[in-house]
């Protein structure tokens, strides 16, 4: 499995490589998907048990950088229920997901993928 930041560009010089090292039999599936829509549709509360999952699990003295897991937990729960929106109008909190420009949101949504 490969990752190509830089577009198809990458993808043709890696399959022509690969193809003069004969690195291809048969059958070959070439796969590309999107994650884009799932900064919108990670369920926090099934999210915040995968985060703590993978906090402990990777943290055999229950800190990081100086913080407990409980208190990392306790403020991504923070940022997670304090994030609200106005549509039409209306005051809604969000309750999937979380905001777009927001790096820990991207961070959650690959947890809530791999380990939720």
């Amino acid at each position: 499995c490969k990752r190509f930041s830089n577009g198809a560009i990458d993808v043709i010089h890696a399959i022509e490589h690969d193809a003069h090292m004969d690195h291809f039999q048969s059958p070959i599936l070439f796969v590309t998907f999107n994650l884009d829509d799932l900064i919108n549709i990670f369920p926090h509360d099934e999210t915040i048990i995968a985060l703590n999952y993978l906090l402990r699990e990777q943290s055999p003295d229950q800190r990081i950088a100086g913080l407990t897991v409980d208190t990392i937990l306790q403020l991504v729960q923070l940022v997670l229920k304090t994030q609200f929106y106005v549509y039409n109008a209306a005051l809604y909190q969000q309750i999937y997901g979380g905001a777009s420009g927001l790096p820990l949101t991207m961070f959650l949504a690959y947890t809530y993928l791999f380990f939720g």
